[in-house]
């Protein structure tokens, strides 16, 4: 079992504007609540924070994240972006798609499911990272921390009986382990080549890298949220990265928050 090399991790992104500091920690609850502690304290953008096992790492909607020592990358980054409010949610957008980016680097077959779960390419709808980008505007300034989890040398064995059969890991889409420190030093490069391309208003192109890794389209979906439940087919991506939605009715809806089931190959639906 290789332990996270917080000194080596640094020396591969010395200069690099994301990893401008790395900290690895042996346990915490959250990688997301250490950085916003930083944060609240003064930490410049650019931290990064790794933990070998999160006791209460948490996804989207609240979910709880199955965060084991040894086999995952648990991290995330400290971001101080200066957008306009309405392009901030496409930081979103960006973080899955340096997650998948990354996961191809070291070799697994990905694809992404809206805004930024990293699945299977294969159709199956199996789960093998996921993003949690929490933001906050105070002073007149926007902080933003991008949590990534993701199942890189999970064996199918590691995983509870409940996510049996909906997740998966790097290492099971390549066909063999991969390094966990060459994918979080891609993972700084292409979320830094991600949010500059954000910065230079290079909106179309991120969404289009991002369309490229789609396995939504032309699926059934449900979306809950705020009380509220639709049925359609995923059709494409709006601008501002919302989810355009063709309903049972033949309405086409942008979604722009929810949480979003997918009827996968095979029935399956998650």
């Amino acid at each position: 079992m290789t332990e996270w090399n917080a000194h080596a991790i640094a020396a591969r992104l010395l200069g690099s504007r994301l990893g401008r500091a790395v900290e690895t920690l042996t346990e915490v609850q959250s990688t997301n609540d250490e950085v916003w502690a930083r944060a609240r304290a003064g930490e410049r953008e650019g931290l990064l924070l790794i933990a070998e096992r999160q006791t209460q790492g948490r996804g989207r909607g609240g979910n709880a994240w199955f965060s084991p020592p040894y086999v995952g990358v648990w991290a995330s980054v400290l971001l101080r972006p200066e957008l306009p409010p309405a392009r901030v949610p496409l930081l979103s957008l960006a973080a899955g798609l340096a997650c998948a980016r990354a996961a191809e680097s070291v070799g697994a077959r990905v694809g992404l499911k809206w805004p930024n779960d990293v699945v299977a390419a294969d159709g199956s709808g199996r789960k093998a990272g996921g993003v949690l980008v929490e933001s906050r505007h105070e002073d007149g300034r926007w902080t933003v921390v991008v949590g990534v989890g993701v199942n890189a040398n999970t064996a199918e064995e590691d995983f509870p009986q409940a996510l049996r059969g909906r997740a998966t890991s790097l290492a099971r889409l390549k066909g063999g382990a991969v390094s966990r420190e060459d994918f979080v030093v891609a993972l700084a490069g292409e979320l830094a080549t991600g949010y500059e391309m954000l910065e230079r208003g290079e909106d179309q192109s991120l969404l289009d890298q991002w369309r490229q890794r789609a396995v939504i389209f032309g699926r059934p979906v449900r979306v809950r949220g705020g009380g509220a439940e639709i049925h359609g087919v995923a059709r494409d991506l709006v601008d501002d990265g919302s989810l355009l939605v063709r309903l049972d009715s033949g309405v086409e809806l942008e979604v722009r928050a929810g949480e979003l089931e997918v009827l996968w190959q095979g029935g399956g639906v998650v």
